[in-house]
């Protein structure tokens, strides 16, 4: 019994294994399956993520091409926020450009329309028998200064044009300013003028260039010190996102219903000042160029009020 009970033995259990093994294969295949189908998903979403996104690309090129075949004049079309700014500011470049070329043609039409009168009268002189060689030389020198500042005018205009699509550092106002009333006061010094200067405005900069400043501030002082008694009083100041220069005199004032014929160009209200009529038409076409304007009211010194409204950039 004793050695019955201490015989070793070995027991051994099997089992098939092939239902095991099939569903490792079935659950093997089914995940490579699944994610098979959310890797095509992933490059579906991917693929349909790239080509939305990119259409507001595709119109904006679109539009560029149409720009430039010159089928349209503007970028239209509608686009993303993130594009809006970019596409404004170029439509904003664009109308500017639009503008000059506009401009330019008026002012090459308006040239050649000034400069043919004095030609004609010339000409029409040249086969004039009455006329002495007085006469005719006196004709000829008056033609040709009308001409000479036409010309000068428009070439003034087309430089301020190409000037202002330059970016400059800006030029003081008041230092200007003050240049143009030291020249002044020699200029008039029969008239024994009091110009008083008045700045409301921290270091006031005009966003131009400062021979166009000189150039407006020029004229219309000029003027107010040919029409003024003995004052003229030059105020910068400001309104929301403008920068005022304001010119009054004590002279005798001009009718308000003259204030718009009196910026219009070669118009002279008188004939006694000497002038040729376009020194307020000058500045008013610099003022515009430079999106501002002018604007002629009652001085409280009883005679002309000149403002010049030019855009403030500080």
């Amino acid at each position: 019994m004793e050695d019955a009970q201490s015989t070793p033995f070995t027991l051994t259990v099997a089992v098939d294994r092939s239902p095991l093994d099939a569903e490792i294969t079935l659950f093997s295949s089914e995940i490579r399956r699944y994610l098979f189908i959310l890797a095509l998903a992933l490059l579906m979403i991917l693929i349909m993520q790239i080509t939305i996104g990119l259409q507001p690309l595709e119109a904006l090129k679109k539009a560029m091409i149409r720009l430039k075949s010159g089928k349209s004049s503007m970028i239209e079309g509608e686009y993303p926020t993130e594009f809006n700014i970019l596409v404004k500011d170029f439509n904003t470049v664009l109308g500017q450009n639009q503008q000059i070329i506009v401009r330019a043609r008026a002012q090459v039409g308006n040239l050649a329309h000034a400069i043919k009168t004095p030609l004609a009268v010339i000409q029409n002189a040249v086969h004039d028998s009455s006329l002495s060689k007085e006469a005719f030389k006196e004709l000829v020198l008056q033609q040709t200064q009308s001409a000479k500042e036409q010309v000068d005018w428009s070439l003034a205009k087309a430089k301020s044009i190409a000037l202002n699509r330059i970016v400059t550092p800006g030029t003081p106002i008041l230092e200007t300013i003050q240049s143009v009333v030291r020249v002044m006061d020699k200029l008039h010094s029969d008239k024994s003028l009091q110009i008083k200067i008045t700045c409301n405005e921290p270091a006031p900069i005009f966003n131009g260039e400062g021979h166009d400043l000189q150039e407006m501030i020029g004229n219309v002082l000029d003027n107010a010190c040919k029409w003024a008694k003995s004052i003229v009083h030059i105020k910068i100041t400001s309104r929301e996102n403008f920068l005022l220069i304001c010119f009054e005199d004590d002279g005798i004032g001009l009718d308000p219903i003259k204030y718009d014929e009196a910026l219009k160009r070669g118009i002279k209200l008188d004939e006694v000042t000497p002038g040729s009529g376009l020194g307020l038409s000058i500045v008013s076409e610099l003022v515009e160029i430079y999106g501002g304007r002018v604007v002629l009211n009652q001085s409280n010194l009883g005679g002309l009020s000149v403002t010049l409204e030019l855009p403030n950039v500080q």
